[in-house]
């Protein structure tokens, strides 16, 4: 059965949680955070909506596939990703919404990360994204934000059939049994742009991985795709110089994938 398609308004308020939220312990090679709310909501934003935000429903989730459809299922979230969530700006604010869910969560991101190559500069837990995965399941994470795929899309040059492999092997590693809220990739660079933007990113490489996320969709009950690529992010100043990575969009991303969370559904 096909998941219903829920509409993402852009901008939307976060707001802090009360004084009891604990603040982040330090814990070595891994970022995890406790915190003393399992219910924490935000509020203030038309997509959240209380049917998604205010109601547990088990262990089986709000559609009875096995995983968790909402934010109040999720016993601990991880986040795996790539640059746009290693780079300055965007790291911080991610931590930060995070800790606002009331959520106890684990934070691995690395530059160049792509599903099979471990990336650099890593924040968390070394490794591509299959080892992060296992490890985080090992860890109790049941819900999962997947910000990967720009770097699959371009050592592939957009091939198809090794996307869709590669997003299987991610579905394998995570389990039937947990949440996947998977970002989609984009970039503005086209075989047209300027010379100083990064070519090998051309986003009609993204463009395939995004067709193989939302065919897998149909696939996986417990993949959620988050359509990154249809927000508006055409303002002066929102995009680094490559085209690839984020200027003034840094916090704007940041915002978008925390809520996603409170959303059961592909949108």
């Amino acid at each position: 059965m096909k998941k219903s398609i829920v509409a993402v308004s852009m901008l939307a308020a976060l707001v802090v949680p009360t004084a009891g939220t604990a603040a982040a312990a330090p814990t070595g090679s891994s970022d995890v955070v406790s915190t003393g709310s399992s219910d924490a909501l935000v509020t203030g934003s038309s997509e959240l909506g209380s049917s998604n935000a205010g109601s547990s429903t088990g262990s089986l989730g709000s559609t009875g596939f096995g995983a968790p459809r909402t934010l109040n299922d999720c016993r601990k979230v991880g986040l795996v990703g790539a640059s746009l969530s290693a780079g300055g700006g965007s790291l911080e604010r991610l931590k930060a919404n995070l800790r606002t869910t009331g959520k106890p969560f684990l934070y691995s991101a690395a530059s160049g990360r792509s599903v099979t190559q471990a990336g650099k500069n890593t924040t968390g837990y070394h490794g591509n994204a299959l080892h992060v995965i296992r490890w985080m399941r090992g860890q109790g994470v049941n819900c999962y934000i997947v910000q990967i795929g720009t770097n699959d899309a371009a050592a592939t040059k957009g091939d198809a059939a090794q996307l869709s492999s590669r997003i299987e092997q991610v579905m394998s590693a995570v389990g039937s049994r947990s949440r996947v809220d998977w970002i989609t990739p984009r970039t503005i660079v086209q075989s047209s742009s300027p010379r100083y933007m990064n070519h090998a990113y051309l986003d009609r490489y993204m463009a395939v991985m995004r067709q193989q996320l939302t065919a897998a969709d149909v696939r996986y009950a417990n993949l959620d795709v988050n359509h990154w690529d249809r927000a508006f992010t055409f303002y002066p100043g929102f995009w680094a110089r490559d085209g690839v990575h984020l200027r003034l969009g840094r916090t704007v991303f940041a915002d978008y994938v925390v809520r996603s969370l409170y959303i059961a559904g592909t949108r």
